[in-house]
């Protein structure tokens, strides 16, 4: 996966290096308000997506460095404001992030991956109109729900909700396949990389063509809620 993201980013930084340029160009020969104003708003798309890629080229390097308890909290809206940039019109995005979440047990950077590949991975299926909403909460494990990986101990973990739900009149009910050809659900193919950051997945029962997927990382022992 760290290949094909390296590829993918070196492409977006070929493709939007003249884009950057032309519009400095377009700047300087703007003859009206309304030409002035459309080059406004091309600089500030090409300017968001190259923090974007700058970005992913930071998460494209390898992951280093020990579990740790951390904040989720900053992470989740960092994550938010890069998918945002990049979100069309006709999909409704939004990160919800409650103040006071419990600091999870995790390798930072590669949290921030996981995130950001769950968000784009689920952005896809609503990608020509629907709505996303992702929720974070601190949640008490069950006995139901607990995790057979982690100790007994643990009894309690931050959970981030993703709700879809497809614009049927886009054709909503076709977005309920795999946005791959491989058969997987988007949430199965991130099961590798949420098994590595110690978390689990729960699939919450609703109705067609909408989906509620649930993952959860264990909060960290020491961890206080404020």
């Amino acid at each position: 996966m760290r290949l094909v993201m390296r590829e993918v980013v070196h492409e977006l930084n070929n493709a939007l290096a003249p884009l950057l340029m032309g519009s400095s160009l377009l700047k300087t020969e703007a003859a009206t308000d309304r030409a002035a104003g459309l080059h406004g708003v091309m600089e500030a798309a090409c300017q968001r997506s190259a923090a974007l890629v700058n970005h992913l080229m930071t998460l494209n390097l390898p992951v280093t460095g020990e579990r740790m308890a951390m904040d989720p909290g900053p992470v989740a809206r960092r994550v938010r404001d890069l998918v945002a940039a990049s979100t069309p019109r006709t999909t409704h995005f939004e990160v919800q992030v409650p103040p006071g979440l419990w600091p999870v047990t995790a390798v930072p950077m590669l949290f921030e991956q996981f995130l950001l590949l769950a968000c784009l991975h689920a952005r896809h299926l609503v990608r020509k109109g629907g709505r996303l909403v992702v929720q974070a909460a601190n949640v008490p494990v069950t006995e139901d729900h607990r995790s057979p990986a982690f100790d007994a101990a643990l009894v309690r973990w931050v959970r981030f909700r993703f709700a879809l739900r497809p614009d049927a009149l886009a054709g909503g009910a076709a977005y309920v396949a795999p946005a791959s050809t491989d058969g997987l659900p988007w949430y199965l193919r991130l099961e590798p990389l949420l098994t590595e950051l110690g978390g689990w997945l729960t699939v919450v029962p609703d109705e067609p063509p909408s989906s509620t997927v649930d993952l959860c990382f264990p909060a960290a022992r020491c961890s206080r809620a404020g």
